[in-house]
């Protein structure tokens, strides 16, 4: 992290405020999704999704504006965390995800279709491919 960025943190933390200044506020960079992950088109049984827990992966953008995602998945539900930056203030502000948590009292996670999430098929596919090679007889 730069010296900047580094400063911004400790900042906050000293004044235990996701406040940067008057404009901007950590969670403008960090931002925290949920999804529901469901299948209805390949077959794997929602018992089966629910009952899978993929490690930490992390996925970085071709560009810094792209940013930087770390996500995990458990009990169906794929955790997103996503840091980021624009270039512009009306923007970073105002920048929203599928299945970004908000401020508000209820939280609205939206259902993915698990084909739609290429690594978290894979992972899945994968795993059935290596189930099918070591069978129980």
């Amino acid at each position: 992290m730069t010296e900047r960025v580094e400063d911004a943190l400790a900042s906050c933390i000293r004044n235990k405020s996701i406040k940067i200044n008057t404009s901007l506020k950590l969670d403008h960079f960090v931002r925290i999704s949920v999804l529901r992950v469901i299948d209805t088109k390949c077959g794997v049984d929602d018992d089966v999704i629910q009952s899978a827990f993929l490690h930490l992966g992390v996925e970085a953008g071709k560009t810094p504006k792209e940013g930087l995602i770390y996500y995990f998945m458990i009990n169906g539900f794929l955790i997103c965390y996503h840091f980021g930056t624009e270039t512009d203030l009306h923007t970073i502000r105002t920048k929203r995800l599928a299945g970004q948590l908000l401020n508000r009292s209820q939280i609205r996670i939206p259902k993915v279709e698990i084909s739609d999430l290429k690594q978290v098929h894979d992972a899945f596919d994968n795993a059935y491919n290596k189930s099918k090679s070591h069978a129980i007889k």
